[in-house]
Parts: structure tokens; C-alpha cells; sequence
């Protein structure tokens, strides 16, 4: 029998062991937070794609009889190739339709500012001056100057994120780099953390089904459509003769991941545009383009989610604002990602009741 004093001394020992177990685990997850935090974006970026790019290497390893390795680093070098050479004509395409935009502007309102001041506008700009005491030419060059700043800034947005996807050249090489070993090790990755899970094993596999169904919805149902969406409405700018029709098709991608809204931010003030500049075919050309591309999503998003959990409007919207408002340009996926990783959790939950 143990004496009072000893199981006094264990429980102590034991109460100690654990406090120190449990500190020491706080301060190494604030030392890994430190280093990981810069390069957290990269460290997205990369997972997403190894994501995205398993099931190829999957095949490709069947296919080179095991090799792992040589399958990944294939896989990681197409990834290069296919990244580089799109990020760095889309970064030429900005600086160079970005300086076309200002001129573009800057003439459209030198030449409708007779018609304004002399039309149906004329008595509501008298009313300002004699308000604020702001003329209709410094009103005029006022709006100029504002709607150049606009556009500059939403191009400026638009290449941070495509052409800064990455953040730095460093951050690009970490992203490459842990793409090869996320690719290679995944299997042993996603192994290690279902053995954390505490369920038995069919609950984990049907819990993996329902993650992977949300990714899958996300990434084909939602992202996909919005690169469809963007790549419709730049070549409807291209085709009308409309400025930096690279740039606003990259940003329609942007957009088109913001539900309701989306598309016709870009599309509807175009169509004016148009119309004021007295081209009534191209405005209601551009208008019936626009109504095509707001409503591709509702036949492509099920074609592509193929019988998979949709993934709420509201979701996807309070996911693209809230993510990006919390981790910046990668937010614009992981927001949404995080959520309906959540809402995966609930209904498994909900059906293992």
C-alpha cells in the first residue's frame, strides 16, 4: 500500500510534468508561429496546389513504377512553367494597359464635358456651386481625377494579386519548395493527422470524403467559374475596342467570386460608357454579353461540382470578405475554404449524431 506522503510526491510530480508539458508546447507554438507567419501565404499557396495536383501525381507515380520522387519534382517543375509564364505576361499586360487607362478617361471627360454642363445637368452643377463653390470645371476635373485614381487603384489591386500571388521572389521559392514535399509526403501527412483523429477509421474516411467534397465544391465550383466569368468578360472588352481588356478581365475574376454583385460592377459601367459615347450596338452588345456572363455560373457551377455539397451564397460571400479582410489577397480563397470546411465539420456532426 502506498503511504499518503508517496501519492502526495506522485500526484505532485505528475501535476508538474504536465504544467511543464503544456508550457513548453505554448512557447514552441509561438516560436513556429513567428518563423511560419511571414510565409504564411506562400505556405496556402502551396497546399492548395499539392491539392489540387495529387491526384495527377498519384498517376504519375504509378506510372514511373513508385518513384516518388522523380513524379513530384516533375510535377513541382510544370507547376514553374505553368505559373511563370502566365504571372509574368499578365504583369507586362498591366503596366502597359494601365498607362492607357488614365488617357482613355481623361478624353472620354474632356469630350462629354460640353454635353454635361450644357444638358439636363446643367441646373443641379449651378446648385453645387452655389452650395460648395465648386465650379462645374473643377467639379469636371475633380470627377477626372477620381475615377483615374479608381481605376488606377483597382488595376493596382488587380496586379497584386495575380502578379503578387506569391508575395516576394522568397516567397515564391518557399511556396515551390513546399509544393515538392507536400506533393511527396502527402500521403504520410494526411496519415499522421487522421491518426490524431479520435473515431474509428470508417468515420475518418467519411469525414475525408466530406472535406474533400467542400475543397472540390470551392476550388471547380466556385473559383473555376469566376476564371470562366473573368476570361468572358475580358474578351467582350477586347472585342469592343474597350481599354486594358487584360486588366478588367483579371479583375472580373475578383469579382465574379463576390455573389449577386460580382460581374456587373465591371460590365454595367462599360455599358454606359458606351452608351454615352453614342455606341447604342456595342452597349447593348456588352449588356447581353454581361447578363451571359452573371448567369454562367448557375449551369456551370453544378456541372462542375458533379453531385458534391454546394456551397451557400452567403458563404461564399461573408468567406471572400471576411478572408480578405483577415489574410489579405489569399484570403479571397481561404476565407470560403475555412468556412465550408466548417460547415463540412457540422454536417458530418450532424450524421453521426
Amino acid at each position: 500500500m502506498v503511504a499518503p506522503e508517496s501519492r502526495s510526491a506522485l500526484t505532485g510530480d505528475r501535476f508538474y510534468a504536465r504544467a511543464f508539458g503544456v508550457g513548453l508546447v505554448l512557447v514552441l507554438g509561438v516560436l513556429v508561429y513567428r518563423i511560419l507567419s511571414p510565409l504564411f501565404s506562400a505556405l496556402v499557396w502551396s497546399a492548395l496546389i499539392a491539392l489540387l495536383a495529387y491526384p495527377l501525381h498519384v498517376r504519375f507515380t504509378a506510372l514511373l513504377r513508385g518513384r516518388e520522387n522523380l513524379s513530384a519534382s516533375l510535377l513541382t517543375l510544370a507547376t514553374v512553367v505553368i505559373l511563370l509564364g502566365p504571372v509574368a505576361a499578365l504583369g507586362a499586360a498591366f503596366v502597359v494597359e494601365l498607362a492607357e487607362i488614365a488617357p482613355v478617361i481623361e478624353d472620354f471627360a474632356r469630350e462629354q464635358a460640353p454635353d454635361i454642363e450644357g444638358g439636363v445637368l446643367q441646373p443641379a452643377l449651378e446648385r453645387i456651386q452655389q452650395l460648395i463653390g465648386v465650379s462645374p470645371a473643377e467639379l469636371r476635373q475633380w470627377a477626372g481625377e477620381s475615377a483615374k485614381a479608381s481605376l488606377e487603384a483597382l488595376a493596382g489591386l488587380g496586379g497584386k494579386i495575380f502578379v503578387g500571388a506569391f508575395g516576394t521572389a522568397l516567397g515564391f521559392t518557399v511556396a515551390i519548395f513546399a509544393l515538392f514535399f507536400l506533393l511527396r509526403d502527402g500521403q504520410a501527412i494526411l496519415d499522421a493527422v487522421q491518426g490524431l483523429i479520435p473515431l474509428p477509421d470508417a468515420s475518418k474516411t467519411h469525414l475525408n470524403k466530406h472535406l474533400r467534397d467542400a475543397v472540390h465544391a470551392l476550388v471547380f465550383g466556385i473559383g473555376l467559374t469566376a476564371v470562366i466569368q473573368g476570361v468572358m468578360l475580358g474578351a467582350a472588352f477586347a472585342v469592343l475596342g474597350l481599354p486594358a481588356p487584360v486588366v478588367f478581365g483579371a479583375v472580373g475574376i475578383l469579382v465574379a467570386l463576390l455573389p449577386v454583385v460580382g460581374t456587373p460592377l465591371l460590365w454595367g459601367p462599360a455599358a454606359i460608357v458606351l452608351a454615352v459615347q453614342g455606341r447604342w450596338g456595342s452597349a447593348i452588345a456588352l449588356l447581353a454579353w454581361g447578363v451571359l456572363v452573371s448567369t454562367v455560373d448557375n449551369f456551370l457551377r453544378p456541372f462542375l461540382v458533379s453531385g458534391r455539397a454546394p456551397i451557400g451564397t452567403l458563404t461564399v460571400f461573408l468567406g471572400v470578405i471576411g478572408g480578405a479582410a483577415a489574410f489579405g489577397m489569399v484570403g479571397l480563397l481561404l476565407g470560403p475554404l475555412i468556412l465550408a470546411l466548417c460547415l463540412a465539420l457540422i454536417r458530418f456532426a450532424l450524421e453521426h449524431k
